[in-house]
This record gives structure tokens, sequence and C-alpha cells, in this order.
């Protein structure tokens, strides 16, 4: 499948074979809707690890448990990550992603934060090829 459209999450697979999360303005994600959007993550993977824009603009920060879910399955079908944020970039978000980071370069994955998506889409084309 290409693409999968859920209730938290817009889920596309290009045909660089580069995929793009886009957060939709949702409630935050509780650990079923992460459950959820990792599912539908996979099903857009095919099977395979891919590289992963993900915009995250308008995301509501999830709780921990969420947030240990997506790290723990996050392999399954990602192999480098660029997360798009704004500049005026919250709190709340900025100290998620401070945690965060180190946890996914742990799991010996590249990451990186973007204000622009052509500059995140290039890097994720430059430095990664599908698995």
């Amino acid at each position: 499948m290409d693409s999968i459209d859920i209730e938290t999450v817009s889920i596309q697979l290009g045909e660089d074979g580069v995929i793009v999360a886009r957060e939709k303005e949702s409630e935050r994600h509780t650990p079923a809707t992460t459950h959820r959007a990792l599912d539908a993550l996979a099903e857009v993977a095919g099977g395979r690890r891919r590289p992963m824009l993900w915009d995250v603009r308008r995301l509501s920060v999830g709780g921990p448990e969420a947030r240990a879910i997506f790290v723990q399955r996050m392999p399954e079908s990602l192999s480098a990550l660029a997360v798009l944020v704004d500049q005026q970039i919250d709190e709340e978000l900025q100290g998620a992603l401070e945690a965060f980071t180190p946890i996914i370069e742990s799991l010996m994955m590249p990451i990186r934060v973007f204000y622009d998506e052509d500059a995140a889409l290039g890097w994720l084309r430059s430095v990664v090829i599908s698995e």
C-alpha cells in the first residue's frame, strides 16, 4: 500500500522509497493510537526498513508510554528519521525531541531535526538506502 490515512497521521510512500508521515491536529497520542500509527507505518513500508520524514508541526506530544512504544517499534520499519519542526518550536515538543534523539541514536539509526522539508528529504535521499 502506498498511503494510509488514520485519525492521528497520514503516511505515504514516495516513488523514491522515502516515507512521509504527517501528524494531524489531534489529541495527544495514546498507546492505542501509537500502535495504530505504527501498524499503518509497517503496512506502508511493505516489510522493508525505509527512511522517513516525520512532520511533527501539528503533533500534540504523547505521554511517556506512547513515546516508549514508538521507540520500541520504530526500528521495525525505519532506517533513518528526519523530523520536521517549526522554527518556533514549543517547549514541550523541544523537550520531547531532546529526550528522544539520543534514544534513537542508540538504536544506530540516523536522526536529524529540520526546519525545511526539502532539506530533510534531500538528507534522507543522500544518506540512506532502503533495506
